[in-house]
């Protein structure tokens, strides 16, 4: 469990999800970045698939793009918009996860939101006249 009084018991993984379970049980919303901290690009890892599952909040995609922008030559390309330029922000629907997901089941459904994911930000990535990335 999280301990504030001990920031050395709190690292890793399994310590982050439960705070995250425990802040989305309490009705906050969290935010992921589906593809990790190191990649590969646009591929989805499976910690917003057990948040959503343990926790029973759902999981909604968004994605944005901008017109005038500076891609970083980074792994992800992140996308960093110059300022009064336009945009398009898009949000998928509420994907549900449920509580007695098999890990088969989980795999489907990380790949179905990853996919979502993906299209949703090639259409942001189209409206804005933008060439899409394409995943790692």
């Amino acid at each position: 469990a999280f301990n504030p009084k001990k920031p050395e018991k709190n690292k890793g993984g399994v310590g982050a999800l439960k705070q995250i379970i425990r802040s989305l049980r309490n009705g906050v919303s969290v935010g992921f970045t589906p593809d990790g901290p190191r990649g590969p690009r646009m591929r989805m890892t499976e910690g917003a698939v057990i948040a959503a599952k343990l926790s029973g909040a759902p999981m909604v995609p968004v994605t944005y793009s901008a017109k005038n922008a500076k891609e970083m030559q980074s792994w992800d390309r992140f996308l960093i918009p110059f300022p009064f330029t336009s945009g398009v922000i898009k949000i998928g629907a509420p994907i549900y996860a449920a509580r007695d997901l098999n890990p088969e089941g989980a795999e489907a459904l990380r790949l179905r939101t990853e996919t979502i994911m993906n299209d949703l930000l090639c259409e942001a990535d189209k409206a804005c006249g933008r060439l899409p990335v394409a995943p790692e």
